[in-house]
């Protein structure tokens, strides 16, 4: 392994393993608020190596670690289980061990001026033999130096001055400190210590600075065994190509490492939600969406992924604690062959539950579906987990195709933009539960079920592959918005082809007839079947709205800085139109054999990929206003006091937003409670930030 920084020259180590790593990967290791070093770590041979080789080599860490850690290791003891030596050649080790034990005295080393050279640490034998590191020597001790001085402090006789700074006392440099001290001026931690009281170690400094990271790169070094070790004994049927995911899988964030689950959590809960839709649909071809959403809460629950999680064992491997390098000591092998005893981890359900995600997500990084299938099957046995060719065989052979659309729906095929192979499945995705007329058999439910997990999917995957970055509760927030109802509502109701007609005119002064050609607009939502009077009486009404306040939204989806939770809500669109963008999207994927780019291409023809693309791009605020009260009225108690107003038939809802003991903001003329609190918290984040904020 390397150990470099910029400005100073590399330090070549050796490291001995009882056995081979599958992987580890390089590592930054923080020095101070300013400077960092990198560790590069290269696969060398796999032994075996004599004994004189082991037994010189155990010498020389225990020579290392007692330079950093005399305290903390045990005198005559040196059975370490990885041993660390200089990269130089075997024949060679014994005598630069010989040429870097013990100490000199400092005066003898510095008083008589030496050419550079990199000297040991310098130990303070006034102080118990306190280590420092050296950065100069000086001869005689400069007047402004002295001012900073006691006057009991001062030796005439002291001709010879060390300039020093107290080693560090931390173990861990996995984590970046505190950087307050980073603009002291230079030197603000420099002491002066006389020659004579010094003795200066012969191995150079470089060699116990890298001893000072033997715990942060031991500590690095387990996660990647823990994460090897759980590969071996739960995954053996997985062959995870790389530990890296792994290691981010198991490890919670609590633990401080320099990664954890929460991003992959987030995407092993799509994969996790779509297989299990597809698995459901394909294994029980006559299930009602009811029983489908029931039977698929079930699969995914928290406290069935923990539980699966605890049956096979996964929680001894989950990492939990953070490393602080505090109380680290060095191991040895004569005190891990004892008998350990077994203690009982107590871990959270969430906890279980999600690293059970994260797995199955670095499972679908690893290896795509096939991956992920094969760690639902150690998690989930019993869950049919059929291959995916499978599944989508069952899922496509199961339509009936001796349906032919209406003339009205070649129509529907152009506004979407797919022409179907099996049109009983664009016939169902446009049926609603109340419609009686022809063909009536299936209702769009079942395909929206699908397509609810189809377009999760598509969202969170886009977000993946063009902002991994993003911490995992902004991937959390844009998901929400996106795949918000109201949302794929306004897509449903604004998606729409022109439909020509013609009309016989009468010339007035001729008396003649001739035709004339119009263009009229055909909305998605007016092909959806029903035979409900109630139904259809909605749908005007909501149309109504929405013609009021389709400019706005639009604006505020093409242009605006944050998202129109607000102006949503007053949409108060019916669950039907959501429906259809989600029932449309199974049903594209199931007759177009799974694919998925199909899928995308009718949710960019529908707008939703461009917009979540300009969210990506642009920051778009996405905060549900009622999130951000609560973050800006930090401790203070939020209350949201709602009521009706008005005549009978004509009442509106009206909404007081409280924060603390204030009243803050009151909103009228709302249409429901939902919306008159979301708007009203709209107003009040505005005011609390200081910006007068209007519907």
């Amino acid at each position: 392994m390397t150990i470099q920084r910029e400005g100073q020259t590399a330090t070549e180590m050796v490291m001995f393993l009882p056995k081979q790593v599958a992987q580890v990967v390089n590592l930054n290791l923080y020095w101070d608020a300013n400077s960092n070093f990198q560790v590069i770590v290269g696969r060398g041979s796999s032994g075996p190596h004599d004994s004189e080789q082991i037994a010189l080599a155990r010498q020389i860490t225990a020579l290392l670690l007692s330079s950093a850690f005399p305290h903390r290791t045990l005198p005559g003891r040196s059975d370490f289980p990885v041993l660390f030596v200089p990269a130089v050649k075997s024949a060679e080790l014994q005598t630069w061990m010989d040429s870097v034990s013990g100490q000199r005295q400092a005066k003898a080393v510095f008083e008589i001026p030496t050419t550079k050279q990199e000297f040991g640490l310098i130990r303070d034998l006034a102080q118990k033999g306190v280590a420092h590191v050296y950065h100069d020597v000086l001869y005689g001790l400069p007047v402004a130096l002295r001012k900073g001085l006691a006057s009991e402090d001062i030796d005439e006789e002291d001709t010879l001055y060390l300039k020093v700074t107290k080693l560090p006392k931390r173990a861990d440099f996995l984590h970046k400190i505190p950087s307050q001290n980073a603009d002291l001026p230079m030197g603000s931690g420099y002491k002066y210590l006389p020659a004579r009281t010094c003795e200066v170690d012969q191995l150079p400094f470089s060699y116990s600075q890298f001893a000072l990271f033997i715990p942060s790169i031991m500590h690095f070094l387990e996660t990647y065994l823990v994460a090897e070790h759980m590969c071996t004994d739960l995954f053996s049927s997985i062959h995870f190509k790389d530990l890296v995911h792994v290691v981010t899988a198991i490890s919670a964030s609590k633990a401080r490492e320099s990664t954890n689950y929460q991003r992959l959590e987030f995407l092993g809960d799509t994969v996790l939600k779509l297989l299990a839709s597809i698995t459901l649909m394909a294994e029980h071809a006559n299930w009602h969406e009811g029983f489908l959403s029931h039977k698929k809460d079930h699969i995914v629950s928290n406290a069935h992924l923990a539980s699966a999680a605890q049956q096979t064992g996964l929680d001894r491997y989950i990492l939990t604690k953070p490393f602080t390098g505090h109380r680290w000591r060095p191991l040895y092998n004569s005190d891990l062959v004892k008998e350990q005893v077994k203690s009982t981890r107590e871990m959270s359900t969430k906890t279980l539950a999600d690293v059970v995600e994260a797995l199955i997500g670095a499972a679908y990084l690893d290896g795509g579906v096939d991956k992920a299938l094969a760690c639902l099957a150690v998690f989930l046995p019993e869950v049919p987990w059929l291959p995916l060719s499978e599944q989508h065989r069952r899922l496509y052979n199961a339509v009936t195709d001796d349906l032919k659309l209406p003339p009205r729906f070649l129509q529907l095929e152009e506004l979407i933009g797919y022409t179907f192979t099996k049109k009983t499945l664009l016939i169902d995705a446009m049926t609603h539960p109340s419609y009686r007329g022809p063909n009536a058999a299936m209702s769009y439910q079942r395909l929206e079920f699908l397509g609810d997990s189809v377009i999760d999917s598509i969202v969170v995957s886009t977000i993946f592959d063009r902002a991994a970055h993003l911490p995992h509760h902004e991937m959390h927030t844009i998901r929400t918005a996106l795949v918000n109802a109201n949302y794929l509502a306004f897509l449903s109701m604004s998606h729409r082809i022109a439909e020509s007609k013609s009309d016989i005119i009468e010339d007035d002064s001729t008396g003649t007839f001739h035709a004339v050609e119009t263009q009229v607009p055909l909305h998605l939502w007016q092909f959806m079947r029903t035979s409900s009077a109630e139904v259809r009486r909605a749908q005007r009404a909501c149309v109504i709205r929405f013609e009021a306040l389709r400019e706005p939204i639009k604006d505020a989806l093409c242009h605006g800085d944050k998202y129109p939770w607000a102006l949503l809500a007053r949409l108060e669109a019916d669950k039907y139109f959501s429906d259809l963008i989600e029932s449309l999207s199974g049903a594209v994927y199931v007759d177009s054999h799974a694919s998925l780019p199909a899928c995308e291409a009718m949710l960019e023809n529908f707008g939703l990929l461009p917009y979540l693309r300009r969210v990506l791009d642009e920051e778009v605020h996405l905060l549900h206003p009622k999130e951000e009260l609560g973050i800006v009225a930090g401790n203070e108690k939020v209350r949201y006091v709602a009521g009706m107003e008005g005549e009978e038939g004509e009442r509106k809802w009206t909404c007081e937003v409280r924060v603390g003991e204030r009243s803050v903001v009151n909103v009228g003329d709302g249409t429901s409670r939902i919306e008159a609190e979301t708007r009203a918290a709209d107003q009040a984040v505005g005011m609390l930030k200081g910006q007068g904020v209007g519907f």
